[in-house]
């Protein structure tokens, strides 16, 4: 149900910033790779809104799918699962994990992204 609800209000917020660019509310650029969208009016509030609250809607409906495929097999699975992941903000790593193994692993691959971006913005100030 969470799913259905999701992709509804994930249409609705994408209709909302098609009419408010229509209206001239909202604008779009890219930021050297990245796209945004800013708006002033209502209309772009409500369309972002809207989607924000459909990923989260979706996010937490997940374990709910997950739940009721277990049912379905009769016997409850327990098992150890490792899951974590990485926000670059700049060159700032922030790590979430349930596993403190899993932390070293993403230190490591932080570590080379930022090596990586380090070395792409070096090779632009040589030209």
């Amino acid at each position: 149900m969470g799913n259905k609800i999701s992709q509804l209000l994930f249409v609705l917020g994408i209709i909302l910033l098609i009419i408010s660019f229509i209206e001239g509310e909202s604008k779009a650029g890219v930021f050297l790779i990245f796209p945004f969208i800013y708006g002033s009016g209502i209309l772009s509030l409500a369309g972002i809104i809207l989607i924000f609250l459909s990923i989260a809607i979706f996010l937490f409906s997940i374990p709910e799918k997950f739940d009721d495929e277990i049912k379905i097999l009769g016997e409850d699975l327990q098992t150890n699962k490792k899951a974590g992941g990485i926000i670059l903000l700049g060159p700032i790593p922030i790590f979430f994990s349930n596993d403190w193994s899993m932390v070293k692993i993403l230190g490591i691959i932080a570590l080379v992204f930022i090596l990586i971006i380090i070395i792409f913005l070096l090779s632009l100030t040589n030209f």
